[in-house]
């Protein structure tokens, strides 16, 4: 409980007049350091004083499973105006959820410059790694009987009394959108959601879209986690998902990996005010709230340049993760990774014990909090408050696309821990080759084509294509020789499989030196009938396109504007993998939005009409 008129279900306030600033109400998004960990319960928030220290009080009444929690902030002084002013309560209602809040006035004057808040907010106030659209706050928009409560709009120049005996009363619908929505994994082409109703509802609505507007339906399923393949790499995707008995969506951006070669820098120079740069991605495990995400900033000083990475622990313990691109790594190949790293000095925020910052670097297959698997380094007790330079070695076991994730772990300090001059770089990769890239991809034909990039070819002979429809058996179906690429310069090679099967297809690549010695790539995975993959071409177009289906047999087509209007629309189908959608009217020139939905699910594709 704070003596300004709220309540935090966080961490304890830290003993501060002024970092952070309590009496600063800000229900709808918390700036720097101005505020308190979510979720908050205002009764009424503002710069207010205690008559005597006695006068804030909490009790529980009832019993179980229908008790009232009841804090009192009693007798308040409000800005400065002298005497008490006003009292009230908050209360809190087991199983039937509702909170409520309840005034009664003083006769003490009102200070100059009040404004007061009254209202509600969630955990995830503010999202800064992975943006969630949803309301997280309800602000009332005055203090008279007649108040709303507004999710989109703060009110925080409330500056009269409620009535004696006022009564403002929040109660839980009985559909709600989910919450908790969280990428458990990802990377270039696939990625794993997973998310909590709030209903005990077992059915839930779900889509995905490369542009940012609700969906007007999506594919119904009974779990709580989804994983989409077919994804394009370093690219932005909105996943829209709500309760099957609700009308609202909650939508989750989040974004593919992109895939570098290496060697590899990042000093964070080309990131945009505190964004990260496009390459590199953030998340965390900890609480949602102001700066505990990974951030650039040009504020403190950077190792060279001007920018660096950094996170802190200011109002909860941290455990957030900074991941970078993924990186064609070889099995037994020699990688050698260096950063350099800091941290500010705490100052005496009324903490016991001096927190301990840590730094956990890993690496795994995809990023995500259960992608990094292998650990490079953990540097525990990080006291350095100038630029220190940590250089490793690493070797996978196995070849593939990695990603290298750093994580910062502390328990609450006003440290702020600072990392720049990312470099990873190849030591030494064994013979015959190194493979920079491996890619299978479906083409509008159903046909797979296969896509790989070498350099430093030293005595190889050639490629032979395998094919599998299990992953563990494989069989030979092509071969291409090597062309002998030197250190400095990198070969593309191309291969169709004309006739790849329904279902899973595994790919992989026979690398074989001029004595025989072989060596396999990573496997690729292309999935013709499971996997959702749309294509609309040509796009842009006029009132046709053409939309490639491949392995699909079940889907429901519609078109709509951007307001989700359904348009008239003529699908005809071509043949089993694609079909003309034909607008039976002329439309203005525009965005218009092509939905997809299958039993397993629902994607939302960009048309531009010209």
């Amino acid at each position: 409980m704070n003596i300004n008129g709220f309540a935090s279900l966080g961490a304890p306030f830290l003993p501060s007049n002024t970092d952070p600033q309590y009496e600063i109400n800000e229900l709808r998004n918390p700036v720097a350091y101005k505020g308190a960990v979510r979720p908050i319960i205002a009764p009424f928030w503002d710069d207010l004083q205690l008559t005597d220290a006695s006068n804030l009080t909490y009790k529980t009444e009832g019993v179980a499973p229908n008790r009232v929690f009841t804090a009192q902030w009693k007798n308040i002084i409000w800005q400065n105006g002298g005497s008490a002013a006003i009292s009230f309560q908050l209360k809190l209602n087991e199983t039937s959820n509702i909170v409520s809040f309840h005034y009664s006035q003083m006769a003490g004057n009102i200070g100059v410059g009040a404004g007061a808040s009254i209202g509600l907010t969630s955990q995830k106030n503010t999202i800064f790694d992975a943006e969630v659209d949803a309301p997280y706050f309800l602000s009332l928009n005055g203090s008279s009987s007649a108040a709303s409560a507004l999710d989109s709009l703060e009110t925080d120049v409330i500056n009269s009394k409620p009535a004696n005996s006022q009564e403002f009363r929040f109660t839980p619908k009985s559909c709600t959108p989910p919450t908790s929505i969280k990428l458990l994994n990802y990377n270039s082409n696939t990625a794993t959601l997973a998310w909590a109703g709030n209903s005990g509802s077992a059915n839930f609505e779900m889509a995905l879209s490369n542009i940012d507007v609700k969906p007007v339906l999506g594919t119904v399923v009974n779990t709580t986690s989804h994983t989409f393949g077919n994804l394009t790499s370093n690219t932005e995707y909105y996943f829209f998902i709500k309760e099957f008995c609700g009308t609202k969506w909650t939508r989750f951006k989040f974004k593919t990996c992109a895939i570098v070669a290496l060697p590899y820098t990042q000093g964070f120079e080309a990131s945009l005010d505190s964004d990260l740069p496009s390459d590199l991605t953030s998340q965390t495990t900890s609480n949602d709230f102001a700066d505990m995400n990974w951030q650039s900033s040009n504020l403190l000083n950077a190792s060279t340049g001007s920018k660096k990475a950094i996170n802190s622990a200011r109002f909860a313990k941290a455990d957030s993760w900074l991941y970078t691109a993924s990186f064609p790594l070889q099995v037994g190949g020699v990688y050698q990774l260096s950063f350099k790293y800091s941290r500010t000095a705490a100052t005496d925020i009324g903490i016991s014990g001096t927190p301990d910052l840590k730094l956990l670097v890993k690496y795994g297959l995809r990023a995500g909090s259960t992608g990094m698997v292998d650990t490079i380094v953990f540097l525990s007790n990080i006291t350095n408050t100038s630029y220190a330079t940590q250089t490793m070695q690493f070797s996978p076991s196995s070849s593939g696309d990695y990603n290298i994730g750093f994580g910062f772990q502390s328990d609450v300090t006003d440290a702020i821990i600072l990392l720049d001059d990312i470099n990873l770089v190849v030591n030494s990769v064994p013979l015959p080759l190194q493979l920079l890239s491996f890619e299978a991809k479906l083409n509008i034909q159903e046909e797979v084509d296969l896509t790989w990039q070498t350099t430093a070819e030293q005595n190889v002979s050639h490629f032979e294509l395998e094919h599998s429809i299990d992953g563990i058996s494989f069989v030979n179906f092509g071969k291409t020789f090597a062309n002998g690429s030197s250190l400095n310069n990198k070969t593309n090679y191309e291969y169709t499989h004309r006739k790849p099967s329904n279902g899973y297809n595994y790919y992989r690549l026979k690398m074989v030196d001029l004595d025989g010695k072989f060596e396999y790539s990573p496997i690729r995975l292309v999935n013709l009938r499971q996997d959702l993959v749309t294509l609309l071409y040509p796009n842009p177009s006029g009132n046709e396109v053409f939309l490639q289906m491949p392995g699909v047999d079940q889907a429901k087509i519609f078109v709509y504007n951007l307001e989700g209007k359904l348009l008239m629309t003529q699908v005809g189908k071509v043949n089993e993998n694609e079909c003309k959608i034909t607008l039976n009217t002329q439309v203005p020139h525009g965005i218009y939005l092509v939905t997809v939905s299958t039993p397993s699910e629902t994607r939302i594709l960009k048309w531009l009409v010209e």
